[in-house]
């Protein structure tokens, strides 16, 4: 229904943060307990999770323009920020 709907405004949550080896398949239903080799790693601070995506884009540049023409992608970077509040064996071999 258009208009004001206090129904259909979305806040922010709580969550989980999970780690496993690389290439391990996450889990077909997510309302369900994550099995092993899935580890949550426990509180974190209030801030939550920030995702970064950070990309360079390299210039075209011609004679015949004063600007570049096209940009290019060459590298793209992703990564995830957040503070662990507990530590234990799971979140210590992070660190190393």
């Amino acid at each position: 229904m258009p208009g004001l709907n206090a129904s259909e405004i979305r806040v922010a949550g709580t969550g989980a943060i999970y780690v496993a080896p690389a290439h391990t398949a996450a889990p077909a239903d997510f309302t369900k307990p994550w099995a092993a080799p899935w580890v949550d790693l426990g509180y974190t601070s209030s801030d939550g999770v920030k995702f970064v995506k950070k990309d360079k884009l390299d210039p075209v540049d011609t004679w015949q323009s004063v600007a570049a023409i096209r940009y290019v992608f060459s590298d793209r970077d992703f990564s995830a920020k957040f503070s662990l509040l507990q530590i234990n064996s799971d979140t210590r071999r992070l660190l190393i």
